[in-house]
C-alpha cells in the first residue's frame, strides 16, 4: 500500500526518514485506474485502466523484518515518486512489451520491458479485484526488473544528492532528487 503523504511527483525532492538508512531504487510501470474495477477478468482488464505512468517504488531495505514490514519499508513520505505524466492506453504502446530503464546518476541500473514481468498488467488486475475493488485513481505498481541496488555486490545505496531517472518508451521520464534525511519531508506531490 501506498498513503497519500507516501506520494511524490516527477522532480521531488525526497527526504527520507533518518530511520532509512538503506535507500533503494525500483523502477516501475503503473497503471492508474479510470473506472471501479471488482471482479474483473484479466481479458477485459485494461478497460479500467485510465493510464500507464512510472512510479519510484523507492524501498528501505535496512527496515525489513518480514513480510509484516514491507508496508513501512515502501511507503514512508515521499517514497513513491510518480510521473510525470499520465498516458492513454491508445498513446503508450504495447503493454506488453514496454521498454524501460533506470538510471542513478546517469548510471543505467535497470534495463529491460514489461515483457520480463512474471504476472501481466491483466493478470494482476485480476487477481487483485478479487479481493479488492479499484476505484478511479487508484494506482497499481507493476514491479520492478533485475538491477536493484540490494541485489548488487556490492550493494548499493541512494544518498543525499542522488539523482534517480526512470525512462519508460512512450511515457516520460520520472527524475527523483534524493534529499537530507534531516528536511522535512513534502506531504503529497506539489
Amino acid at each position: 500500500p501506498k498513503w497519500p503523504t507516501s506520494l511524490a511527483g516527477h522532480r521531488a525532492t525526497v527526504h527520507p526518514s533518518p530511520a532509512v538508512t538503506q535507500l533503494d531504487w525500483e523502477g516501475e510501470i503503473a497503471v492508474v485506474i479510470g473506472t471501479t474495477a471488482k471482479c474483473v477478468l484479466s481479458e477485459n482488464a485494461l478497460e479500467y485502466v485510465a493510464g500507464v505512468t512510472i512510479l519510484n517504488d523507492l524501498s528501505a531495505r535496512n527496515l525489513i523484518r518480514g513480510i509484516e514490514t514491507i508496508a513501512v519499508t515502501k511507503a514512508g513520505d515521499g517514497q513513491a515518486p510518480c510521473g510525470p505524466a499520465l498516458v492513454t492506453l491508445d498513446e503508450v504502446g504495447d503493454l506488453r512489451d514496454l521498454r524501460y530503464r533506470t538510471m542513478v546518476n546517469g548510471t543505467v541500473k535497470q534495463d529491460g520491458s514489461t515483457s520480463d514481468y512474471i504476472f501481466g498488467i491483466e493478470d494482476a488486475i485480476e487477481s487483485i479485484t478479487r479481493v479488492i475493488t479499484l476505484v478511479p485513481g487508484d494506482i497499481l505498481s507493476m514491479g520492478t526488473l533485475p538491477g536493484v541496488g540490494l541485489c548488487r555486490s556490492p550493494q548499493e545505496f541512494l544518498y543525499e544528492g542522488d539523482v534517480v531517472d526512470i525512462e519508460v518508451d512512450g511515457v516520460g521520464t520520472l527524475r527523483t532528487l534524493i534529499g537530507s534525511p534531516t528536511a522535512a519531508p513534502q506531504l503529497g506531490p506539489a
